[in-house]
């Protein structure tokens, strides 16, 4: 790793292979078959998925695909640290943060509401979705 501090304090530190490996389970088939709990549970002990989800997306890197498939990481990510919502660093391929990158952390700065669809007799709710912060 090639960064000026150390990221050991970080509890995760993942890959972009590990993060789209991750993200890919959120897919509405495996989310409902507990596939995505099941895969958090036993790679990331302590994690619930909404919580992975809700690092992402404050870090801006969360990718959302078009036609309903699972989400994506920013493809330009080399290392993914971090330990909640409010405490992360990603390093980038190039090593600077895209532009970009900057404008979807902003505009992420709030959390993604829960939704809910229906599909033939079948609900589907908060998929994708993350859970509002406890209030304290």
């Amino acid at each position: 790793m090639s960064v000026d501090f150390d990221t050991s304090r970080f509890r995760e530190h993942l890959t972009l292979d590990q993060c789209r490996r991750l993200l890919n389970y959120g897919h509405w088939i495996p989310i409902n078959h507990g596939y995505t709990a099941k895969y958090v549970e036993d790679h990331y002990p302590g994690w619930t998925w909404n919580q992975l989800v809700q690092v992402f997306v404050a870090a801006g890197i969360y990718r959302s695909r078009a036609g309903g498939g699972p989400p994506d990481c920013d493809r330009r990510v080399k290392v993914f640290h971090f330990s909640s919502p409010t405490d992360f660093f990603v390093e980038w391929v190039d090593g600077v943060e895209p532009d970009d990158a900057r404008e979807h952390r902003a505009a992420n700065d709030r959390t993604i509401g829960a939704y809910e669809f229906h599909a033939g007799n079948a609900r589907f709710a908060s998929i994708g979705g993350v859970e509002p912060p406890d209030e304290q």
